[in-house]
């Protein structure tokens, strides 16, 4: 879909939502604030706010939360990946191995060779995030396999 149908559908979202709340002091849905953090991908802070009617800072808090929906896309890395590297060094590696944009807003996952630490990189229309889990004790079961095409749950053993 294109950016500006995606805008145009949230406007229409907003729109029914405002309409059908039985009052103003209900939280914005997170189906909704996923809408507007897609949207930073896009367009700029203050068009969308203008757009949607919202205030700057209320997306600006949306931005700095990483939301993840069933819309979400996750891509898992399954070649064992050097901790080291950064932001940097992660962004080449979806361009390079993944053959994927790391500004595409999807959440790209890298579990470590001894599988006790996962890194995740998303970028949220303003900069990107480098999450790190790592695990205290035990080893995560199973590295996503080529072998495998369908995605399995990642389980620690301890």
């Amino acid at each position: 879909m294109s950016p500006s149908n995606q805008l145009l559908n949230a406007i229409n979202a907003f729109k029914q939502w405002r309409a059908t709340r039985k009052k103003t002091t209900h939280k914005t849905p997170e189906a909704l604030q996923q809408q507007v953090v897609e949207l930073l991908l896009h367009y700029s802070r203050g068009t969308i706010s203008n757009a949607l009617g919202l205030s700057g800072s209320q997306v600006k808090r949306w931005q700095h939360v990483i939301h993840l929906t069933l819309r979400s896309r996750i891509l898992l890395g399954i070649e064992p990946a050097d901790f080291r590297c950064g932001i940097d060094g992660f962004s080449a590696r979806c361009r390079l191995h993944l053959g994927a944009n790391p500004q595409s807003g999807a959440l790209y996952m890298f579990i470590d060779r001894n599988k006790t630490m996962i890194r995740a990189l998303r970028f949220d229309g303003t900069g990107f995030w480098l999450m790190t889990k790592r695990l205290s004790k035990g080893k995560f079961q199973q590295r996503p396999s080529p072998k495998h095409p369908k995605l399995h749950s990642v389980t620690a053993v301890y």
